[in-house]
């Protein structure tokens, strides 16, 4: 376990490491966002009027 932990601990300071986790946090916010702000719903008023929402208000909506 002492082994795998000084291992690890060499490869954590390499540059290329922290740029790979800079990268994949990055990624990882832009791929969470995305699915929320494409996403639509329309419905109709009591006066008959449609009504569209986006983004988070639309999952909202979605879920009732």
């Amino acid at each position: 376990m002492n082994l795998y932990r000084l291992e690890l601990k060499r490869v954590c300071k390499t540059r290329m490491t922290a740029i790979l986790l800079a990268i994949a946090l990055v990624l990882a916010v832009v791929m969470a966002y995305l699915p929320v702000t494409f996403i639509g719903w329309t419905e109709l008023d009591a006066s008959g009027n449609e009504v569209s929402y986006t983004g988070l208000k639309a999952i909202r909506k979605r879920q009732e």
